[in-house]
């Protein structure tokens, strides 16, 4: 039930466990083309490259040696993610809360949220993983006394479709 990940490896160097590159290392990252079957129509997106493939019964795709391609698949269509600030205004002192929704999300959901100050900069303090589980989390993001004033930008971004969804709010 639920989302399933699907990996595919590359051709190896015939040992068992695909081995490691030989050196020198030339010529040897050549993509083999595969064709992947399913049981069924399913949903499918390529993970780590925002590729969406769609709803399909079988596709073709390339895989390199020495290098997992990630599938996520599912019987539903997989939905980005959607942001709802409790209010738009953050106090220095106090949590702003976030409402992370999934529609018609499936299982679990790893989701990146990342934060870039009013200059556009990361702020690397307020990143974190987040699992969002039968569609929903909440997201509580603590704000110093001393945080800079003025509107920042929030992304949350679905590691199985790589679609994100943003928001900005002012901190006071």
């Amino acid at each position: 039930e639920g989302i399933e990940v699907m990996a595919l490896y590359g051709p190896g160097d015939g040992t068992a466990g695909g081995g490691s590159p030989p050196a020198p290392f030339r010529g040897l990252d050549e993509p083999a083309s595969v064709t992947v079957r399913l049981p069924r129509p399913m949903h499918v997106a390529q993970m780590g490259t925002g590729r969406r493939i769609g709803l399909t019964q079988g596709f073709t795709t390339g895989v390199r040696p020495w290098w997992a391609t990630m599938f996520a698949v599912s019987e539903r269509k997989l939905q980005p993610p959607i942001l709802q600030p409790a209010d738009g205004v953050a106090r220095r002192g106090g949590n702003f809360e976030i409402l992370l929704t999934i529609p018609d999300a499936q299982g679990l959901h790893a989701v990146k949220v990342r934060v870039e100050d009013p200059d556009g900069r990361a702020a690397p303090w307020f990143d974190r993983g987040v699992i969002v589980e039968n569609g929903e989390a909440r997201l509580i993001v603590p704000i110093a006394y001393n945080e800079r004033a003025g509107s920042w930008r929030l992304t949350a971004t679905d590691l199985y479709t790589d679609e994100a969804a943003s928001i900005r709010f002012e901190i006071r």
